[in-house]
């Protein structure tokens, strides 16, 4: 193996960005070309890798304080790493081409492109940083390109303040991400799927060790991703927008990622990472298809009927919402079982909101699908939709692909060892019932609606977490201005400004009963003095 593709494979996007940045700003089609050309090497070169068995690339020193510091500037090329960036370059490259058509008439587009290619950079960087310095500074970088992504259309106030939650948390900061969700469906897709929200869980997984030293630990994180999938799940249930809706099923698949690294599984972790990365994509720039197509309509409520105007659009869609929900065969069937298998045989309660988390997760996306693609058409913008160009299908025929065949053994045989043999029958089970009764409730309850049957306020207002913020900011900012204010009136004015004047006004007062204007008071101090230097001259 060239022991420079690794390199290749993280600083082509970088020449990228700076070929963009500084020469074709003015020419779209060519920085779309330069970007899409750049991913696409990194991906070549990525498969390369990936079918070699180096563990290193040449390494470079960047500090080196000998013997308190240094830093080397080196690439870690385990199987984890490897297998990232074939599935993060992969599915960069084909939001990339499907970007051509989705910002075809953006007068940013350069700029976008340019961004997508230093994202790409430094997600590559956190992939593959051997050391927590590299992993902070492309960290780093990450939030910074995704600010600038999501705020693209920053004349837009609702996306000018998304821009500000480039983060991705799980409970009680899970509020971020399904926030962020107002820069372009490729920029969605590409941080909902196997980039920016994906760093966490990959963090997670390298850091695993740690956490592993205490079994406390392991029952927090485990516990903590447990209420995020069921509480995103629960939220997603009442959603009237397509990008949220997806937003809030990301974090609940994030959850169960998470649960999975706390019941020390990180295979089954990292397996669900990456056939999640296919289907959320492919769900993501299904839904971007819709959404363009509907001249930028994300109310579902507005949809209706659009599997006969949108025929390829809706089997990408199908798949990709049958991988989430994990119906047999698809990916997530195996992935989302694996975390199940985990579960149950380490820790009941948690198999049983999980349980319950993958029966919600097939009622709101089934609901989704019936809504958006099913019954008449409930807007103009719907009725008039015809199919998207070539260039934005391609990528959805191949994510449907793999998000069809990407469980079966042969992608899944380097990421887990089979469960026992109760686990292996029983957990398949009861998560097939799951899913066929949230599939036939949610058919039940949709079927032929034009508007929502049934609204629940606390989940419609996201547990009024929001509210329950806002009033946390205020009252601690006015907490703040009070203390300041105290502060500022006790201690500086009446303190230290009062104090000091009138600790100047009682020496002036001291002062002037010295200087009483008698003469004959000045002569006996002026010989008390002289009698004193007498005395200490002599006493010396």
């Amino acid at each position: 193996m060239n022991s420079f593709y690794p390199w290749l494979i993280l600083l082509t996007p970088f020449a990228s960005a700076t070929v963009i940045t500084l020469f074709t700003l003015r020419w779209k089609s060519f920085s779309s070309a330069i970007s899409i050309t750049a991913v696409l090497v990194s991906f070549c070169c990525s498969c390369l890798v990936f079918a070699q068995s180096a563990t290193s690339a040449p390494e470079f020193v960047w500090v080196d304080l000998p013997p308190l510091f240094r830093v080397p500037l080196g690439l870690m090329l385990d199987q984890l790493s490897r297998t990232m960036a074939v599935v993060v370059s992969g599915v960069g490259a084909l939001i990339h081409i499907y970007s051509i058509g989705y910002m075809r008439d953006d007068e940013g587009k350069s700029r976008y492109f340019a961004a997508l290619s230093l994202f790409m950079f430094a997600m590559l960087g956190i992939i593959f940083a051997n050391n927590f310095v590299m992993l902070f500074i492309f960290w780093e970088l990450v939030g910074f390109t995704s600010y600038v992504l999501i705020g693209h259309w920053f004349f837009r106030d609702a996306a000018a303040d998304a821009a500000n939650k480039a983060f991705s948390a799980q409970f009680p900061l899970h509020v971020w991400l399904p926030d962020a969700m107002e820069g372009p469906t490729p920029v969605s897709a590409l941080i909902h799927a196997a980039t920016m929200v994906a760093a966490g869980v990959y963090m997670l997984v390298r850091v695993a060790f740690i956490i592993q030293a205490s079994q406390t630990a392991l029952l927090v994180v485990a516990w903590i991703g447990t209420i995020t999938a069921v509480m995103a799940a629960l939220i997603a249930t009442q959603q009237d927008d397509i990008k949220r809706i997806l937003a809030y099923s990301t974090l609940s698949q994030l959850g169960y990622m998470v649960m999975a690294v706390g019941l020390a599984s990180n295979e089954a972790a990292m397996f669900h990472l990456f056939t999640h990365a296919f289907f959320k994509a492919l769900l993501f720039l299904a839904a971007g298809s819709v959404i363009v197509m509907l001249h930028h309509e994300q109310d579902i409520w507005r949809m209706g009927g659009l599997r006969r105007r949108l025929p390829l659009t809706f089997a990408a869609f199908g798949a990709g919402a049958l991988a989430l929900i994990g119906w047999p065969p698809f990916s997530g069937f195996f992935s989302k079982d694996a975390i199940l298998a985990v579960a149950y045989e380490h820790n009941l309660p948690i198999f049983a909101v999980a349980l319950f988390t993958a029966f919600l997760t097939a009622f709101y996306v089934i609901r989704m699908l019936v809504i958006v693609f099913f019954g008449n058409p409930r807007s103009d913008r719907a009725r008039e939709s015809r199919e998207s160009p070539p260039v934005m299908t391609m990528p959805l025929i191949v994510l449907a692909i793999f998000a069809t065949l990407g469980g079966f053994a042969f992608f899944a045989r380097n990421f887990l060892t089979l469960p026992s043999k109760e686990a292996a029958v029983f957990v398949p089970a009861l998560a097939i019932i799951a899913l066929i009764l949230g599939v036939g409730l949610a058919i039940a309850l949709y079927r032929r609606r034009v508007t929502e049957p049934v609204r629940i306020e606390l989940l419609r207002r996201k547990f009024y977490f929001d509210e329950f913020y806002g009033w946390l900011i205020d009252w601690t900012q006015e907490l703040l201005a009070r203390v300041s204010a105290f502060i500022d009136r006790w201690v500086i004015d009446a303190g230290a400004v009062g104090g000091s004047s009138r600790g100047t006004w009682g020496i002036g007062a001291l002062l002037r009963l010295i200087q009483v204007g008698n003469l004959q008071a000045y002569a006996f101090l002026f010989g008390l003095g002289v009698v004193a230097l007498i005395y200490f001259a002599v006493m010396r």
